[in-house]
Parts: structure tokens; C-alpha cells; sequence
């Protein structure tokens, strides 16, 4: 009995052991995968040309998966948007992006803070780190600083985006971006606005209750189009 006993206790920690490890594994690559992809992007963005003249956007996968260019007719316009990118990412990135000294910055940023636990305060605290590091890198840059969109508490698909606090969040972090584009003279587009129906976002405008569709791109872009003709 005792020798049956052990074996059965050796094979239990030997099937624990294989679940940890297959655990792990899963987690690193995970992990390692959004890294790498990160750092592609990041590392194809410094490839890529900007001059004197480009019209950059940076931010998540909002930015990224908008089809600036087309949408808004501007051959000019540049997309440096990475999905999952945070308002540190974009902080840590910024130096590369203004090397060419553009003329004008747009910023779509602080929601996947939020969506990961951030504090919306530290998220705030960030977004003026960036604006200041942008007019010390680039001053003659224009620096145009977005709202964050609400998120679709009702149906959406992320529970940890798509919720009441988020919202709330939002709403915040939109009345501190206003009090800081006021302090540092930069430009604030109200992008909320449009897109809030009820206080969440409007599900004609979205996919999943945080990525836009078609409609809703095309409503983003209708918003800055005035923003990208005015001159510097």
C-alpha cells in the first residue's frame, strides 16, 4: 500500500509539474508575441520617411487600424499607431518619431492604460510628460491632443475596457487633457462628443464596444479633417 502510495504521489506532482510548465510556456509566448510585434513596428517606423511636412498620428489600435491617408485625402499623413501601445510606449517612442521634426502631432492615447489598471491619475500625470517632451524635442511641431472615446458598456466584448469605472475614467482624463492643452497651448479635439451615446459609446460606431468600424471612421476623420488643412 505504502509503495502504491508513492507512486501515486510521484505521478501527481510529475502531471503537476507538466500543467506549470505547459502554463508558463503559454504565458511567455504570449507575451513574448506582443512584444516582438511591438517591437517590429517600432523598429519599421524608423525605416520608414518622415520629413518637415508629414502630418503624424500616434497611439493604439485605433490609430493603427485607421486608414488615415485615404480617409483623409493627405498623402502627408503618417501612421505610427501600435496596437495595445500605452501613454509610456508612446513616451519611450516619441524621440524616434520627431527626429524629422514634423509639422503637426496628432494623439490618440490613455485607453488601454485605463483597460489595464492604470490609475487615471499616473495616466495624466504621463500625458503631460509626452506633451512636454514633445515641445523640448520639437517645438515648431503642433501638437493636437484627442479625446478618448468612450467605450460600449452594454454588449461590448472586454469586460475590463467596457464598463461603468472605465467610462467614468474616460470622462475624467477628457477634462484633464482640456486643462492641459489649455496650460500648454496645444490644441485639444473633442472626439467624445461624437461618439457617445448614453455616456458609452455608440454601437452604431463600433465592432466590439472599443474598435471603430467603418462608420465610425469615417465620422473620426469627418472630426479632423478642419484640424489637418489649417495651417501651422
Amino acid at each position: 500500500m505504502q509503495h502504491l502510495k508513492k507512486i501515486v504521489f510521484i505521478l501527481s506532482v510529475a502531471l503537476n509539474l507538466l500543467l506549470l510548465t505547459y502554463i508558463a510556456k503559454r504565458v511567455f509566448v504570449n507575451r513574448n508575441s506582443g512584444l516582438s510585434y511591438y517591437l517590429d513596428r517600432d523598429e519599421l517606423f524608423e525605416t520608414l520617411h518622415t520629413d518637415s511636412s508629414s502630418i503624424v498620428f500616434i497611439g493604439t489600435s485605433l490609430t493603427q487600424n485607421f486608414e488615415l491617408a485615404e480617409l483623409l485625402g493627405n498623402c502627408n499623413v503618417k501612421n505610427r499607431g501600435i496596437n495595445g501601445d500605452i501613454t509610456e510606449g508612446v513616451i519611450n517612442r516619441i524621440p524616434s518619431i520627431l527626429k524629422s521634426k514634423p509639422q503637426k502631432i496628432f494623439i490618440e492615447i490613455g485607453i488601454n492604460d485605463l483597460g489595464t489598471g492604470v490609475k487615471r491619475e499616473h495616466v495624466a500625470e504621463n500625458y503631460k510628460t509626452l506633451i512636454r517632451r514633445i515641445q523640448d524635442i520639437s517645438p515648431g511641431t503642433k501638437i493636437y491632443a484627442q479625446s478618448l472615446f468612450p467605450t460600449q458598456v452594454e454588449g461590448g466584448r472586454y469586460p475590463t475596457y467596457c464598463n461603468k469605472k472605465v467610462n467614468d475614467d474616460i470622462v475624467f482624463l477628457n477634462n484633464e487633457l482640456r486643462k492641459l492643452t489649455s496650460l500648454y497651448k496645444i490644441t485639444f479635439i473633442d472626439t467624445y462628443s461624437g461618439f457617445v451615446s448614453d455616456g458609452q459609446l455608440n454601437p452604431i460606431y463600433s465592432v466590439d464596444g472599443i474598435h471603430l468600424n467603418g462608420a465610425g471612421y469615417k465620422l473620426w476623420a469627418k472630426i479632423l479633417a478642419p484640424y489637418i488643412s489649417e495651417p501651422v
